[in-house]
């Protein structure tokens, strides 16, 4: 059973190199790694062609720039595998991560797979695993109420191992939104039957920032803003019984969008007028959850009173950063 390994590769010659190392490496030899060079004015695709010339497994698309949603969706159409894996080209996996999922898969015949990962601060690295046991299978129903808990099965699009048919419907964003990877796997899980879980960390996910945004608000965080906005009534409406999670994961998303324009001074007001009559609305919702944390029970009430204070308190604890 093949695995086709997707590399969405942009602007990463200092990366990239670890990222192929590491999947080259794998103990699951049976691989075909896809690095699609989505434009890049570095080196990254040179880089990227000598790894193909020495190994008959890496082939490389070179494309103009489209965002990483659309780089995905490139290699997902020239895909030979029966099975879809992702990793950004700035990041790293174990050497066993694919055989653990692969044999995760096949024992209990699911459609995705899930496994922990590290976040990875300089030489700083904390584990992201939740307690479920290793080879728990979840429905769909089960795998979407633990993503907008922002727990066990998560969100990202990388520490997970896809069987090719899920994506046969799925509709890949366009451009470089903020989200991509929320839309792309709530969209594979709504094609699965079964999502399993594997135990142990495997993948590195290489932190630049520890904010709650990373970067400035642009017209992207509108985008982003209405996607999160549309999939909220659509899920509701197909899972009422998971309405508070599914309300929940949005407005930390909203909060995280008046975060940003706080970074770059960049002030929408008729958006900032929506995300707090939407927070004012559903403050009792994410107050009285018990499994959100207290920071951004907070932020909520913050929102609520002035979004200036939040801006403010998140200027202040992230000042270094």
């Amino acid at each position: 059973m093949k695995i086709s390994v997707i590399v969405p590769a942009y602007q990463v010659e200092k990366d990239i190199e670890r990222c192929l190392d590491s999947i080259i490496n794998q103990t699951y030899k049976n691989l075909e790694i896809l690095v699609i060079d989505d434009g890049s004015k570095d080196s990254s695709g040179d880089i990227a062609d000598k790894y193909a010339s020495v190994d008959s497994r890496v082939r490389v698309i070179h494309k103009k720039n489209e965002g990483l949603p659309q780089a995905r969706k490139t290699g997902v159409e020239n895909a030979t595998g029966e099975y879809i894996g992702f990793v950004d080209a700035d990041d790293w996996i174990e050497p066993d991560m694919y055989q653990c999922l692969m044999d995760n898969m096949v024992k209990n015949n699911s459609d995705i797979a899930s496994i922990g990962f590290f976040m990875d601060y300089g030489t700083r690295s904390e584990n992201v695993y939740f307690p479920l046991k290793s080879g728990e299978v979840l429905t769909p129903e089960q795998a979407i109420s633990f993503i907008h808990k922002r727990s066990e099965v998560m969100t990202y699009a990388w520490n997970k191992l896809y069987k090719k048919e899920v994506f046969k419907e799925v509709d890949f964003p366009e451009g470089n939104i903020i989200g991509e990877d929320y839309s792309i796997v709530l969209q594979a899980i709504l094609h699965s039957k079964i999502v399993s879980v594997c135990s142990g960390c495997k993948y590195h996910y290489i932190q630049a920032a520890t904010t709650m945004s990373k970067g400035g608000f642009n017209k992207e965080r509108i985008v982003s803003y209405n996607m999160y906005m549309s999939y909220r009534k659509k899920l509701v409406e197909q899972f009422p019984s998971l309405k508070k999670e599914i309300i929940n994961y949005g407005m930390i998303e909203e909060m995280a969008i008046i975060v940003s324009m706080g970074k770059n001074k960049k002030y929408d007001q008729k958006l900032i007028r929506k995300i707090v009559g939407d927070i004012r609305k559903n403050l009792g919702n994410i107050i009285f959850c018990n499994y959100v944390g207290i920071v951004f029970k907070l932020s909520a009430v913050m929102t609520a009173i002035n979004y200036r204070i939040l801006i403010k308190m998140y200027k202040i604890r992230y000042s270094g950063s």
